[in-house]
């Protein structure tokens, strides 16, 4: 088998088993989840299967993305996409104490 075709079966091993920890977490949670949120077992078993199928093409629409712009430059701009999102959260839930005063 050659070196390029190892990578590949390492890479696609790689996400399953990202999709499978992400279900196995997303089972643990789901009683303390379905009852704060009010949901009945129908509601929930969509709401897991929609997350679990969108994780998954997110999966493969990266890899598509690596292939376009290379794995260096896409891995990139999506950390950087994340930690905006992020700091953009921390700002909203903790505002700097200046517009604290101004009542905003």
């Amino acid at each position: 088998m050659p070196r390029d075709s190892k990578l590949v079966l390492i890479a696609c091993y790689l996400a399953m088993f990202a999709v499978g920890e992400n279900s196995t977490a997303i089972m643990a949670a789901l009683p303390a989840m379905s009852s704060s949120l009010g949901l009945g077992r129908k509601t929930v078993e969509w709401a897991v299967n929609a997350y679990l199928l969108a994780a998954a093409a997110f999966i493969i629409l990266g890899g598509k993305a690596a292939d376009g712009f290379g794995p260096r430059r896409s891995s990139s701009r999506w950390m950087r996409r994340a930690m905006r999102t992020h700091a953009c959260d921390r700002r909203r839930r903790n505002p700097p104490s200046s517009t604290r005063r101004r009542g905003w």
